[in-house]
C-alpha cells in the first residue's frame, strides 16, 4: 500500500479524504441515516447485486462531496473556534505563553 500511495496520481487520491476525515465522520451519519428511513434495507433485501454496487458507488461520491474544500474550510474553522475563544479571552494570539 505505501508503494500505491507514492505515486503521484494517486496520492492526493488517497491523501485530501484523509486529511479531511473529520467532516466525513461527523457528516456521515446523518446521511446514512437518511437512507435507512429512505428504505436502503428493502432495497438490499430485493435487488442485493444492485444493492451493493450502488453502495460502493454512493460511498465514493459520499466521500468526494464531504471532502470538499467549501465543506473542509467550514469544518477547520468550527475546530480553531475553542482555541480562539480561547485565546480572545486570554489576550493570547496563537499558542503564545506569556
Amino acid at each position: 500500500m505505501k508503494q500505491l500511495v507514492s505515486l503521484p496520481c494517486l496520492e492526493k487520491l488517497f491523501a485530501c479524504p484523509g486529511e479531511r476525515s473529520l467532516q466525513i465522520y461527523m457528516l456521515h451519519r446523518p446521511i446514512r441515516d437518511l437512507c435507512l428511513a429512505a428504505g436502503y434495507p428493502v432495497l438490499v433485501e430485493r435487488y442485493p447485486g444492485i444493492a451493493s454496487v450502488t453502495l460502493v458507488v454512493l460511498s465514493l461520491l459520499l466521500t468526494a462531496l464531504l471532502s470538499a474544500k467549501p465543506l473542509y474550510r467550514f469544518f477547520r474553522a468550527l475546530q480553531k473556534l475553542p482555541e480562539r475563544l480561547l485565546d480572545a479571552l486570554h489576550g493570547q494570539v496563537g499558542n503564545v505563553v506569556k
